[in-house]
């Protein structure tokens, strides 16, 4: 499958696609689905996990997955299927895999969840991954094997996961002290430090580097909401709130969240292992949901 890449800027569209069909095999056995039906949920999915950059409709993946022979589109009246909303609606149209793939996937349900791994590897960070296959419908749990059907040590067979330094997560918690650069978690259970974790600004996925200039020490609820795109990060390190994000009532995210708008993140023990502008950049273009919220915003709400 061919995905559209330029300057590392992210086009998950057609992975977002492959993988609610993916849930469709495993939930229906029948990969075919309406473009009218699936539409809403596609939207859905776009907007939640595909940048916010830049508008590209349901369409378009439905359409231009086919150029990649994965995918057979089928008009009611013949016409040929482009990225128009209008003519696939019109035309009713319906996609489904290839006929050999389906039933691959369908004969042997190790090879599909090892399938949707794969795409959720290639194209997001593990934080968002239950959330993907949760609102898609999949499920990659395996009570009857740990061992999956394609290791990742076989020659010539991709990982599934995108390695990283082993070491990442200690120099960037020891840098901020264990403690969240947002809202200063350093909770402990015993000697040991929970709940922290160490984010990448600009993803591994699209050339992020395991250093200090592209890491943050962050509690789990500000590393998920950083890659939904919620929260980000300025270049003189302010922390920004999409004006995307809503309390919910009763709720507590405006002491969690609102709170953090315009907040200078704790600064690591060396001034020269801050976040680089260039990564912060990357992210608000490529994940941050802008506009950001203004501090009299912030403020109107405590």
């Amino acid at each position: 499958m061919k995905v559209w890449k330029r300057n590392e800027k992210r086009a998950p569209h057609k992975p977002l696609l492959l993988l609610y069909v993916l849930a469709q095999v495993q939930a229906r056995r029948s990969s075919k689905v309406l473009y009218e039906d699936c539409k809403p949920r596609l939207e859905e999915l776009l907007g939640t996990f595909a940048p916010p950059r830049r508008k590209i409709t349901t369409a378009d993946p439905f359409a231009r997955l086919v150029k990649d022979r994965l995918w057979i589109v089928t008009t009611e009246d013949g016409s040929e299927p482009s990225p128009n909303q209008r003519q696939l609606l019109a035309s009713n149209a319906s996609g489904q895999l290839n006929p050999s793939d389906e039933k691959l996937l369908r004969d042997d349900p190790e090879l599909l969840r090892e399938t949707a791994t794969r795409l959720l590897a290639a194209n997001w960070p593990e934080s968002l991954h239950d959330e993907i296959c949760r609102q898609v419908g999949l499920d990659l749990s395996n009570e009857e094997s740990t061992t999956p059907s394609y290791p990742a040590s076989q020659p010539g067979v991709n990982t599934t996961r995108i390695p990283r330094d082993p070491k990442f997560r200690l120099h960037v918690l020891r840098a901020y002290e264990q403690r969240c650069a947002m809202c200063g978690w350093d909770g402990r259970l015993g000697s040991k430090t929970v709940a922290l974790e160490a984010a990448h600004l600009r993803w591994k996925q699209y050339g992020g580097e395991d250093n200090l200039q592209n890491g943050l020490c962050l509690c789990i609820l500000h590393h998920k909401l950083l890659d939904l795109g919620a929260l980000g990060l300025s270049n003189e390190g302010y922390i920004l709130v999409s004006e995307d994000f809503i309390e919910g009532r009763p709720s507590s995210a405006a002491g969690e969240v609102l709170q953090l708008t315009n907040k200078l993140i704790l600064s690591p023990q060396r001034s020269e292992d801050k976040p680089a502008a260039e990564n912060a950049e990357w992210h608000r273009a490529e994940v941050f949901r802008g506009p950001s919220r203004s501090n009299n915003c912030a403020n109107s709400l405590t």
